[in-house]
């Protein structure tokens, strides 16, 4: 069972963190895309490619993945991938208390109109303040950097829309590199094809055999 944890201030999370045992210092993959416009075939090929390449690569590191935690898209793929694979390093869903379903301290009802169940396969979650979908974008880009600690931090984009794109600019913004999935559709298409505009500190992947290459880079 997933341990979870509530946080009312940024300065709580480094003690959330260490609640949660994820004290150490390591590598963090910030995971970050479609919720709802991923599905069908192109999310069953994501799932597996995820499975194939981030699971066996963030055990090896050691690493962790970070990402938004609800049982929908990427996030779920994600979920779904590492157990598949048997992975073992931390999976950290953050989730704003207003869009899931007992978010809050005391389990009260969601403020979204449909709020989204937690990924059952994380490992830890940490809820956060926020009654909106994307009020967690800048909380997850803040803890994956606290528990990094000093190690790399870096981003893969797949898919996505409006939310995905203020993740990738809350990445950049903080000086992390993100890897664009071409293929994945939404914002990762748009920042990874060929006609794709100059982003600094992002990088497209034309395709899905590129990827352990790029992320042995980011994240050493």
């Amino acid at each position: 069972m997933a341990q979870t944890v509530h946080v009312a201030r940024a300065e709580d999370l480094d003690a959330a963190l260490a609640t949660l045992g994820l004290g150490v210092p390591r590598a963090v993959l910030v995971v970050v895309g479609g919720a709802q416009t991923l599905a069908g075939a192109r999310l069953d090929a994501v799932e597996q490619l995820l499975a194939a390449v981030v699971v066996p690569l963030c055990d090896e590191l050691a690493a962790a993945v970070v990402d938004g935690g609800t049982d929908s898209g990427v996030m779920a793929a994600m979920g779904r991938a590492r157990a598949a694979a048997g992975g073992k390093f931390p999976l950290v869903g953050v989730v704003a208390a207003g869009t899931v379903v007992g978010g809050g301290d005391s389990g009260e009802d969601a403020t979204v109109a449909e709020p989204a169940e937690l990924e059952r396969h994380h490992t830890h979650f940490v809820v956060v303040p926020g009654t909106e979908w994307g009020d967690e974008s800048p909380w997850i880009v803040d803890l994956a950097g606290r528990l990094a600690a000093g190690s790399a931090v870096a981003g893969l984009l797949v898919g996505g829309g409006d939310i995905a794109a203020a993740d990738v600019a809350n990445l950049v913004g903080a000086g992390y590199p993100v890897l664009a999935l071409a293929g994945s559709g939404g914002a990762a298409d748009r920042l990874a094809g060929e006609d794709r505009p100059a982003v600094d500190g992002v990088d497209g992947l034309a395709n899905a055999p590129d990827l352990d290459t790029a992320l042995r880079r980011v994240l050493r």
